[in-house]
């Protein structure tokens, strides 16, 4: 049971569900074995409800039943969730709440959680009462990877039994888990509103609350709540309204979200003839529903998908621009603002046209030449006849830029750290003294030359380096991670060659995010725990330099050998973006590069194909044939020459059919 606090008259209360909500989240047993077919049964606050689980009762991972979980994929308290485990055709799953002792049962919301990587789930739901018919339907849809809250807000009546039936009809078997089901018991005639409309908008200002009156016998009264957020609601009556009342007067002002509640105040006896009534806030009183509605606009509207996010080069211009629109139907004036530090109050400056920027005062605004200091929050204002300002939501601005830079040579290891060259000093801790070999990279154009001593030589753990919690995709969502490796023959068994990693653990998906990778028989591999994995189909030969990277964007990866695409997919981060950041290694001493590192490089952003290429370029002087060969390059060196002409002309006469034409 979720708690609340309730205050005096004036005050605010915590509000969630109900004062008798049950919230079930896991068995707790073993993992594919079958649900107890009464689990959640006349628990502590819905004493009076009986669950029956079905199907279910089957052997330890048999198909087509409930079954436990635990350490799932966003699952909540500990992972645990109710497998529901379906195989080849998808399968009915039911519960059944039985009502005793002159209540209703009221279905609240419930969890559907997809472990990622069995693709995006539908599930068809219905609510049936066994004296209502159905009460209520529709398809719940779930993302790949994702946990979402689907709200019911299906009561019975009359003591009627209900039953919530799922039925899978996408996504992959065994994927797909129900959490936090949460429901609540209230008495049979519980109170029921009328109006304002739940969800209702442009509700007049001179509107009041009403409902049916209760029927109940234990029911003595009511105390109404109400606020403009679901979570905090005063109480608007300091005394119990009669039981007979079916209105409450409110004063209501115009661009607002109301919320509105009706505690239900009990007598001590159940049978409704003492004079005893528990007080508001008592736990033995019942919650009816939360409704909210909305009042008459009259304040500029600003579409909430607006501004989105600018990321940009330095140097570059940014443009955010809002969609607004004016319930009066006059102009709007806009103005707007921007916040170095969201985090800190009263931080906002009215921004004004001039060398910086430009469309200060309209509904596109350009900042001109984005710098560092340029990066922040964004909003606009607008003002209308009704003399209130609005705000639009803010976006941020970003620069693309790189993050650290670690050349893993002997002249950038100092003091046990290796330095970081992007001047952003997120320096790594390195393990024990590192040994260090000829490497690659010093920007000549030419593979054939070494650098002396400028490449960190792992045989061992020594050598390999942690930058804490750097998470270079936390303001942005993308990152880039480059590297130039030389795999050596194996000569400690070492299975996964790491190259970089966030990782703390692997036992369970908030230990760690991601880790980049060659296998011992050279495949390059992106992975995250129990999400997503990515292979290369074309094998990093051992004894040999190549340049790898791999970038991340928008839940899709793509992975660079030698500046080229060799692989790229739906990619899905774990749940561990705090987990340190590791070069060379993941958290197990085994699990390692064994060979040469040289000059890592990590962005906030997907470096494009053609900087991933430069990069390749400045190291090699090859040109790369990113884009494909041109359709008139028949020599294959992907340029259209003087070459491709004389060998067209050279088989200007020839055929290709048979029989020969004459």
């Amino acid at each position: 049971m979720k708690k609340r606090s309730w205050l005096s008259l004036g005050l605010f209360f915590t509000a969630c569900c109900s004062l008798h909500a049950t919230v079930l989240t896991g068995v707790g047993g073993s993992n594919n074995d079958p649900v107890p077919q009464d689990h959640g049964s006349f628990v502590q606050d819905t004493p009076n409800i009986a669950l029956s689980w079905s199907p279910t009762g089957g052997s330890n991972n048999s198909r087509n039943q409930w079954e436990q979980y635990n350490n799932w994929p966003n699952g909540g308290d500990g992972g645990q969730v109710y497998q529901i485990d379906s195989k080849d055709n998808y399968s009915e799953h039911l519960i059944t709440f039985t009502p005793q002792g002159g209540f209703d049962v009221r279905l609240n919301s419930l969890d559907l959680n997809v472990w990622g990587g069995g693709g995006a789930t539908a599930v068809n739901w219905t609510v049936s009462g066994s004296v209502s018919g159905v009460l209520g339907s529709g398809t719940f849809t779930t993302p790949d990877g994702g946990a979402v809250t689907h709200n019911l807000n299906l009561t019975g009546k009359d003591t009627e039994v209900l039953t919530l039936t799922l039925l899978q009809t996408s996504g992959q078997d065994t994927y797909l888990a129900m959490d936090n089901l949460n429901f609540d018991q209230l008495p049979a005639g519980s109170v029921v509103y009328t109006t304002p409309a739940n969800g209702a908008v442009e509700v007049p200002l001179s509107s009041s609350l009403q409902w049916n009156i209760a029927t109940g016998k234990q029911i003595a009264g009511y105390y109404v709540y109400m606020g403009t957020t679901p979570t905090e609601m005063s109480r608007l009556n300091s005394s119990m309204l009669s039981k007979q009342t079916a209105s409450y007067s409110v004063a209501l002002e115009s661009d607002n979200t109301y919320y509105w509640q009706i505690e239900q105040a009990m007598f001590t006896d159940p049978n409704g003839t003492s004079g005893i009534i528990h007080p508001a806030g008592d736990p033995n009183n019942y919650l009816a529903d939360i409704w909210h509605f909305a009042t008459v606009r009259s304040r500029v509207i600003f579409d909430e998908a607006y501004p989105q996010n600018s990321l940009v080069h330095t140097g570059d211009d940014a443009t955010f621009t809002v969609q607004a629109q004016d319930p009066l139907g006059g102009t709007i004036i806009y103005q707007w603002y921007f916040d170095a530090d969201p985090t800190t109050p009263e931080g906002a400056v009215a921004l004004t046209n001039g060398s910086k920027y430009t469309g200060c005062d309209t509904a596109s605004l350009t900042v001109k030449n984005a710098q560092l200091a340029d990066q922040g929050s964004y909003y606009c204002s607008g003002l209308n006849a009704s003399s209130f300002t609005n705000n639009s939501v803010d976006a941020s601005l970003i620069i693309k830029r790189k993050l650290a830079h670690w050349s893993l040579d002997a002249a950038s290891y100092e003091n046990s750290y290796y330095t970081d060259l992007s001047g952003n000093n997120n320096k790594a801790a390195v393990t024990s003294t590192p040994s260090f070999a000829d490497g690659l990279v010093d920007g000549d154009q030419n593979a054939g030359n070494a650098v002396n001593n400028g490449a960190v030589n792992l045989t061992t753990i020594n050598g390999t380096a942690s930058a804490g919690s750097f998470n270079p995709s936390v303001d942005t969502n993308m990152f880039t991670v480059s590297c130039w490796v030389n795999r050596q023959h194996i000569i400690n068994d070492v299975a996964y060659n790491i190259i970089a990693a966030k990782r703390d653990g692997w036992s369970s998906g908030s230990e760690s995010y991601w880790q980049f990778l060659i296998t011992d028989t050279g495949v390059v591999r992106m992975q995250s725990r129990g999400l997503t994995t990515i292979n290369t189909t074309a094998l990093i030969n051992p004894d040999q330099w190549h340049h790898t990277a791999v970038t991340f964007v928008n839940n899709y990866a793509k992975i660079y050998v030698d500046g080229m695409v060799v692989a790229q997919g739906d990619f899905y981060l774990a749940a561990g973006p705090d987990s340190t950041f590791r070069i060379g290694c993941n958290d197990l001493t085994n699990e390692r590069f064994e060979g040469r590192l040289d000059d890592m490089q990590v962005f906030n952003y997907a470096l494009s194909a053609e900087e991933i290429a430069d990069l390749y370029f400045a190291e090699t002087g090859e040109e790369l044939c990113i884009y494909g060969r041109p359709l008139a390059d028949v020599s294959g060196d992907c340029i259209v020459d003087l070459l491709d002409l004389g060998i067209i002309a050279d088989r200007w006469l020839d055929s290709g059919y048979y029989p020969a034409l004459p």
